[in-house]
């Protein structure tokens, strides 16, 4: 299994268990890597957010392309994917998060501020939770249309990740 990871301007990846040397798959196009998806169903497609929007590649990274979020400029944090179709993406960043059903063809706003965590739920994908950069986490149980704050218990504090227990 390839692991990607990132460092100024470029993806590598490598290969978990040894055997295999890290290698460069392609320079970025526009700003500093924030954060890398691999489809869950095709490890050649790999979507990057950037401090200069989403670039997706459909060759393991040898080159990319603008994934087509609505700002060019879009300071993307965050990207999850739906666990029953890899085609719905959630971006989350500098406007807040958006949705797309078919890959980046097209995308949608769904109502939230700046988010720089986003996760979906790994057993009921209508689930979205989002970090609204330190005003709050927020839980969409309708895949993004609606949003209800549910960290009025928590310290107030910026979320950079999120984790789902699928068992809980």
């Amino acid at each position: 299994m390839r692991l990607p990871f990132i460092t100024v301007g470029l993806i590598f990846a490598g290969l978990i268990g040894g055997g295999g040397a890290a290698y460069a798959a392609g320079p970025l196009p526009s700003g500093t890597a924030n954060v890398v998806l691999v489809d869950q169903n095709s490890s050649s497609t790999v979507y990057v957010g950037t401090g200069g929007g989403l670039f997706r590649s459909l060759n393991g990274g040898a080159t990319w392309s603008n994934a087509g979020v609505p700002w060019p400029s879009y300071d993307i944090r965050a990207i999850a994917s739906d666990p029953t179709n890899s085609s719905k993406l959630y971006v989350g960043g500098s406007n807040g998060v958006f949705v797309t059903t078919n890959g980046g063809q097209s995308w949608a706003a769904t109502g939230t501020g700046c988010a720089q965590a986003v996760a979906v739920d790994p057993t009921n994908p209508l689930t979205v939770f989002a970090d609204s950069c330190g005003w709050g986490i927020y839980r969409s149980t309708d895949g993004g249309k609606t949003w209800a704050e549910i960290s009025s218990s928590f310290p107030q504090a910026s979320v950079t990740a999120f984790a789902i227990n699928p068992t809980n």
